[in-house]
Protein backbone atom coordinates (compact mmCIF):
# COMPACT_ATOMS: atom_id res chain seq x y z
CA UNK A 1 0.00 0.00 0.00
CA UNK A 2 2.90 2.54 0.42
CA UNK A 3 3.68 2.10 -3.12
CA UNK A 4 0.69 4.36 -3.34
CA UNK A 5 2.10 7.06 -1.14
CA UNK A 6 5.06 7.42 -1.76
CA UNK A 7 7.59 7.69 -5.17
CA UNK A 8 9.86 5.04 -5.78
CA UNK A 9 12.90 5.51 -5.39
CA UNK A 10 15.67 4.80 -8.64
CA UNK A 11 18.36 2.65 -7.08
CA UNK A 12 21.04 0.63 -9.28
CA UNK A 13 20.38 -2.79 -9.80
CA UNK A 14 22.23 -5.71 -7.76
CA UNK A 15 24.67 -7.71 -9.78
CA UNK A 16 24.89 -10.81 -10.32
CA UNK A 17 29.08 -11.06 -9.71
CA UNK A 18 28.30 -9.68 -6.20
CA UNK A 19 25.49 -12.00 -5.01
CA UNK A 20 27.63 -15.61 -6.56
CA UNK A 21 30.80 -13.90 -4.74
CA UNK A 22 31.81 -15.47 -0.73
CA UNK A 23 30.05 -12.25 0.73
CA UNK A 24 27.08 -12.55 -1.49
CA UNK A 25 26.19 -15.85 -0.82
CA UNK A 26 26.90 -15.15 3.67
CA UNK A 27 24.57 -12.28 2.62
CA UNK A 28 21.88 -14.17 0.79
CA UNK A 29 21.86 -16.47 3.95
CA UNK A 30 21.82 -13.78 6.61
CA UNK A 31 18.98 -12.14 5.21
CA UNK A 32 17.08 -15.04 6.39
CA UNK A 33 17.24 -14.20 10.21
CA UNK A 34 14.34 -11.91 10.14
CA UNK A 35 12.30 -14.12 7.91
CA UNK A 36 12.46 -17.00 9.80
CA UNK A 37 11.28 -14.21 12.78
CA UNK A 38 8.51 -13.95 10.62
CA UNK A 39 7.08 -17.07 10.16
CA UNK A 40 8.28 -17.57 13.98
CA UNK A 41 5.30 -18.65 16.31
CA UNK A 42 3.16 -21.13 14.50
CA UNK A 43 4.94 -23.83 16.73
CA UNK A 44 3.49 -22.42 19.63
CA UNK A 45 -0.04 -22.84 18.66
CA UNK A 46 0.20 -26.69 18.37
CA UNK A 47 0.73 -26.05 22.57
CA UNK A 48 -3.39 -24.88 22.47
CA UNK A 49 -4.70 -27.48 20.73
CA UNK A 50 -6.36 -28.76 23.83
CA UNK A 51 -8.02 -26.04 24.59
CA UNK A 52 -9.19 -25.65 21.13
CA UNK A 53 -13.06 -27.15 20.38
CA UNK A 54 -12.52 -29.53 17.04
CA UNK A 55 -8.97 -28.91 17.11
CA UNK A 56 -8.29 -31.93 14.71
CA UNK A 57 -9.88 -29.96 12.18
CA UNK A 58 -9.38 -26.43 13.42
CA UNK A 59 -5.75 -25.81 14.27
CA UNK A 60 -4.59 -27.24 10.38
CA UNK A 61 -6.84 -24.70 9.31
CA UNK A 62 -6.24 -21.76 11.44
CA UNK A 63 -2.52 -22.69 10.94
CA UNK A 64 -2.66 -22.75 6.80
CA UNK A 65 -4.50 -19.39 6.77
CA UNK A 66 -2.55 -17.50 9.13
CA UNK A 67 0.80 -18.76 7.39
CA UNK A 68 -0.95 -17.85 3.79
CA UNK A 69 -2.14 -14.03 5.31
CA UNK A 70 1.19 -13.63 6.83
CA UNK A 71 3.08 -14.95 3.44
CA UNK A 72 0.90 -12.29 1.63
CA UNK A 73 1.43 -9.17 3.68
CA UNK A 74 5.25 -10.37 3.95
CA UNK A 75 5.60 -10.06 0.42
CA UNK A 76 3.49 -6.85 0.37
CA UNK A 77 5.90 -4.93 3.18
CA UNK A 78 8.90 -5.75 1.34
CA UNK A 79 7.31 -4.84 -2.21
CA UNK A 80 6.81 -1.53 -0.07
CA UNK A 81 9.80 -0.96 1.63
CA UNK A 82 12.14 -1.45 -1.86
CA UNK A 83 9.45 1.23 -3.75
CA UNK A 84 10.07 3.64 -0.90
CA UNK A 85 13.45 3.07 0.50
CA UNK A 86 15.26 1.39 -3.03
CA UNK A 87 18.39 -0.69 -2.07
CA UNK A 88 20.22 2.07 -0.34
CA UNK A 89 17.40 2.47 2.24
CA UNK A 90 17.18 -0.77 2.61
CA UNK A 91 20.73 -1.33 2.84
CA UNK A 92 21.23 1.29 5.72
CA UNK A 93 18.54 1.22 7.60
CA UNK A 94 18.05 -0.63 11.26
CA UNK A 95 14.03 -0.26 11.52
CA UNK A 96 12.83 -0.39 8.08
CA UNK A 97 8.71 0.23 9.01
CA UNK A 98 10.16 3.01 11.28
CA UNK A 99 12.18 4.42 8.12
CA UNK A 100 9.51 3.77 6.18
CA UNK A 101 7.12 5.41 8.06
CA UNK A 102 9.37 8.39 8.53
CA UNK A 103 9.98 8.93 4.66
CA UNK A 104 5.78 8.83 4.11
CA UNK A 105 4.01 11.20 6.89
CA UNK A 106 7.02 12.24 8.71
CA UNK A 107 9.25 12.23 12.21
CA UNK A 108 6.01 11.28 14.38
CA UNK A 109 5.12 8.25 12.06
CA UNK A 110 8.60 7.30 12.80
CA UNK A 111 8.10 7.25 16.68
CA UNK A 112 4.58 5.47 16.81
CA UNK A 113 5.63 2.87 14.32
CA UNK A 114 8.88 2.42 16.24
CA UNK A 115 7.01 1.97 19.68
CA UNK A 116 4.28 -0.54 17.56
CA UNK A 117 7.28 -2.42 16.41
CA UNK A 118 8.43 -2.78 20.27
CA UNK A 119 5.20 -3.47 20.76
CA UNK A 120 4.73 -6.19 18.30
CA UNK A 121 8.06 -8.21 19.43
CA UNK A 122 6.82 -7.97 23.46
CA UNK A 123 3.29 -9.59 21.92
CA UNK A 124 5.73 -12.69 20.47
CA UNK A 125 7.75 -12.65 23.56
CA UNK A 126 4.20 -13.28 25.88
CA UNK A 127 3.23 -16.07 23.33
CA UNK A 128 6.60 -17.65 24.34
CA UNK A 129 6.05 -17.30 28.04
CA UNK A 130 2.49 -18.25 27.60
CA UNK A 131 2.76 -21.70 25.71
CA UNK A 132 6.45 -22.63 26.46
CA UNK A 133 5.53 -23.72 30.07
CA UNK A 134 2.59 -26.16 28.85
CA UNK A 135 5.05 -28.31 26.91
CA UNK A 136 6.34 -29.15 30.09
CA UNK A 137 3.14 -29.46 31.87
CA UNK A 138 2.27 -32.03 29.12
CA UNK A 139 5.65 -33.59 29.67
CA UNK A 140 5.27 -33.77 32.90
CA UNK A 141 1.73 -35.19 32.54
CA UNK A 142 2.85 -37.76 30.17
CA UNK A 143 5.98 -38.77 32.76
CA UNK A 144 8.93 -37.74 30.72
CA UNK A 145 9.19 -34.72 33.18
CA UNK A 146 8.85 -34.69 37.02
CA UNK A 147 6.06 -34.91 38.33
CA UNK A 148 6.31 -31.26 40.60
CA UNK A 149 6.08 -29.32 36.75
CA UNK A 150 2.49 -30.29 36.97
CA UNK A 151 1.82 -27.22 39.47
Amino acid sequence: MAVFFAPPVPSPAPSAVILFSEAGWKSFWLCFVPVFFTYGGYQQTMNFGSDVPHAARTMPRAIFLGIAVILFLYLLVNFSYFQVLGFDGLKNSTALAADMAGVMMGEYAYKITAVLMFLSVMAYVNASILSNPRVYYAMAEDGVLPAILRK
